[in-house]
């Protein structure tokens, strides 16, 4: 059992920018990856109000283990800013290209 490869957690990975902060998340890197993969982004719930992505780490080894990159990001909850700042900082984090999941070099960019 502890010849089996394992899904590497690489924790506070900078992905953007939020009011003048950085913006963090976990990223759950598969074992042995052999050329590009593909990524999922892991959104912790709270009603955008409390929760952390270390709610998600437990999925993030699971889905890891099937060959996924998986990010777990932070994003600024109600506290700190208004909606809709928490779903721009979710959208960063792996919708768009060029940012989030792109940005930190875990999924190749369909334009290049």
């Amino acid at each position: 059992m502890g010849d089996k490869p394992r899904v590497e957690l690489r924790e506070g990975v900078v992905y953007g920018q939020g009011a003048g902060r950085d913006l963090c998340a976990d990223v759950f890197l598969p074992p042995e990856p052999d050329g590009p993969v593909p990524a999922v982004v892991l959104v912790h719930g709270g009603a955008w109000q409390v929760g952390s992505p270390a709610q998600l780490r437990g999925y993030g080894f699971l889905i890891g283990r099937e060959g996924f990159v998986c990010m777990a990001p932070e994003y600024r909850l109600s506290k700190e800013a208004q909606w809709p700042a928490a779903l721009h900082d979710v959208k960063a984090a792996g919708a768009e290209p060029g940012g989030g999941v792109y940005a930190i070099g875990y999924m190749p960019d369909p334009d290049e």
